[in-house]
């Protein structure tokens, strides 16, 4: 034994650092949405109702992780440490069959090197903290790939017989199939190649025996995998997912190594360095073509069906060849000298340990929008201003992902509101404030689509913001009705207003007209059936400060004479080119806010913007009246948000 540890003292602890860093802190950080997801789609009585109304449809993956979990939390329950615990036990037992093949693939030495890659950067180790299908689907597709390089590289010998390679191969590709679709493609890709290395007869029976077993034993996930793949994607109608940027597969290995410069550096130096060393031949020049072809396929594949078909695209689906990604760069740096090759894997083990935990703290960096963080926020602000007090709100997919933090905290009956992301919701939202005669006004959102102009819309009933807390794509709010509460925070860095008393913009003077119904002063714009558009509002995104990951809200008042169309009747926000060309073109239509003839409606648009606008590009701000109405609008306020 002693002699083992010795012999083994590098991959121990290689090894023992790789657990390490997937078993710190995995249970402290708020579930994600995804895991919460799963977690409501369990709620059922029985396993059958968990299969067809908790996957075939309400999810987007085969049945093995959802079925493992519902008997998993039946056992043990749903706290944080049991649901996400065999997760991370399987990410570290994929470091043990990450190394095994490495090591088969390109030798000793290169598989300790890209162990130590894979053990310390951060996509591995979060993808093994989630209790989603990414940390089993990595297991089962190396289990796979271990099985298939000792059937399809084995000795003659052993060829002529169904071994317990077959079964591994067996277990493995079944596995994959029933965790994740892509785990499922990459084993599929994995599996064909083997038929252009098995030249014996014998062999590839049983390699054919051993696939149809699969297939076989997937039977019952086929009608989920019909039903989903006539979906196609998580993009299109109804979808949410865009498709990847031309840049994507790049970004996509640069995130790999955990988006920093020094690490590609790094590795770009010792691979040019080897290579040098050994006057550019390569000893494993078929494993580097082999591995980088087998890993790479399944990110043409994601790539390319999210441009042509439906958007897929997403760095957690391309986690299953992405070892193979690793194990083709490690081929290439041999440095034939076994002490150098050690001080090498050591040195860019402890470089990739600390680029992941230092560098770019993954520990203290959320990845997800959070829920537990606002639960704790709202136990906070419940307990200093009293819960008869406040008006509870949030914005979720759905209730279960904040009430699962509140366990059975009566506060959770408190929540009027647990959606707020569309016009219908909106103007609850709206009936919600009109009503509430509470003294503060609470709103949470967490991995739900939060308009921008929503902080406006509750303003005008509780104008002071007194408390907030924001995090990754989350946040809350505490609104009062009081100033005397503290500070009223604010994140305007651009504010105009305009009531049409005076003609600040230099427009057309048919464009306004005097009115005794004014909602401010006595002067209003309008349009009509001769005029199809309102005043437009024109500036640079650089006088008004607006620029990528930054907020344009803009706030109205409308008067119609008539109830409009869809379509027909909107406030149009754009960015232009110097050139005139439209670079951005949003809408909010009037129709669903306005309910009477001529009363006045408060409207609000916001939009975060994303995409690259310039400082030079032009903002353009109107009314566009193409059904023609017979409208009064009033006080504009223009805002930009940091």
């Amino acid at each position: 034994m002693k002699q083992f540890f010795k012999d083994n003292s590098l991959l121990i602890f290689i090894l023992c650092v790789g657990v390490a860093m997937r078993f710190y802190h995995f249970a402290d950080w708020s579930l994600s949405n995804d895991e919460l997801s799963a977690l409501s789609r369990l709620q059922f009585e029985n396993l059958s109702s968990v299969i067809e109304n908790g996957v075939r449809l309400d999810d987007m993956h085969p049945m093995g992780v959802q079925v493992f979990l519902w008997f998993w939390t039946k056992l043990f329950g749903i706290t944080p440490f049991v649901v996400r615990l065999p997760f991370v036990i399987l990410g570290c037992l994929s470091l043990v069959l990450f190394y095994l093949i490495a090591r088969e693939w390109i030798g000793v030495n290169r598989a300790l090197l890209a162990l130590g890659i894979f053990a310390c950067s951060q996509f591995p180790i979060l993808y093994s903290q989630l209790a989603r299908p990414y940390s089993p689907g990595l297991f089962f597709s190396l289990l796979f790939v271990l099985a298939w390089t000792k059937i399809v590289f084995q000795d003659k010998s052993e060829s002529a017989s169904f071994t317990k390679w077959n079964i591994f191969l067996v277990m493995g590709g079944v596995g994959a199939m029933y965790s994740h679709y892509f785990s499922f493609l990459f084993v599929g890709i994995v599996g064909l190649a083997g038929f252009f290395f098995i030249n014996e007869n014998k062999k590839r029976l049983f390699y054919l025996i051993s696939g149809a077993l699969m297939f076989l034993l997937y039977i019952p996930n086929f009608n989920v995998f019909l039903t989903h793949f006539s979906v196609g994607g998580l993009g299109g109608d109804g979808g949410w997912l865009g498709p990847p940027g031309r840049y994507a597969i790049i970004e996509f290995l640069f995130y790999s190594f955990n988006n920093d410069w020094i690490l590609v550096a790094y590795l770009m130096a010792i691979v040019f360095t080897a290579l040098s060393l050994n006057k550019f031949q390569l000893d494993k020049k078929k494993i580097f073509f082999l591995s980088i072809i087998l890993g790479l396929l399944p990110v043409l594949i994601a790539y390319f069906y999210s441009l042509f078909k439906n958007p897929v695209f997403q760095y957690s689906i391309l986690i299953f060849g992405y070892p193979l990604i690793l194990i083709g760069i490690a081929s290439l740096i041999d440095f034939r000298n076994t002490k150098y090759s050690k001080l090498v894997v050591v040195f860019t083990t402890l470089l990739f340990f600390y680029s992941s935990t230092f560098s770019m703290k993954y520990y203290s960096t959320e990845q997800f929008a959070v829920f537990k963080d606002l639960v704790a926020d709202v136990r906070e602000y419940t307990q200093k201003y009293g819960e008869n007090n406040i008006e509870y709100t949030a914005n979720v997919i759905k209730p279960y992902y904040f009430n699962y933090y509140f366990v059975d905290d009566a506060l959770k009956s408190k929540f009027v509101q647990y959606r707020c992301n569309d016009n219908s919701t909106y103007q609850e939202l709206d009936s919600i404030l009109q009503s509430s005669t509470k003294k503060y006004f609470l709103h949470a959102w967490s991995n739900n689509y939060h308009a921008p102009e929503l902080e406006f819309r509750i303003r005008k009933y509780f104008p002071y913001l007194i408390k907030q807390d924001i995090h990754f794509n989350s946040g809350i709010y505490l609104f009062s009705k009081e100033m005397s509460d503290g500070n009223n925070i604010l994140n305007v860095i651009f504010e105009e207003k305009n009531d049409f008393e005076k003609n600040y913009w230099n427009l057309d003077d048919k464009l306004f007209k005097l009115s005794d119904d004014a909602m401010s002063g006595s002067r209003v714009s309008i349009v009509d059936s001769s005029l199809e558009y309102g005043a437009t509002y024109t500036n640079s995104l650089q006088q008004i400060r607006l620029a990528k990951n930054k907020s344009l809200v803009v706030e109205l008042k409308v008067k119609s004479e008539q109830l409009p169309a869809f379509d027909k009747f909107m406030l149009v926000v754009e960015v232009d080119s110097p050139d005139g060309k439209i670079k951005v073109w949003r809408s909010l239509q009037f129709q669903p806010f306005i309910k009477k003839e001529n009363q006045w409606t408060s409207l609000y648009y916001g939009y975060k913007y994303v995409e690259n606008i310039l400082p030079e590009d032009i903002v353009k701000i109107y009314v566009y009246n193409p059904g023609k109405y017979k409208a009064e609008i009033d006080d504009m306020i223009i805002r930009v948000l940091d």
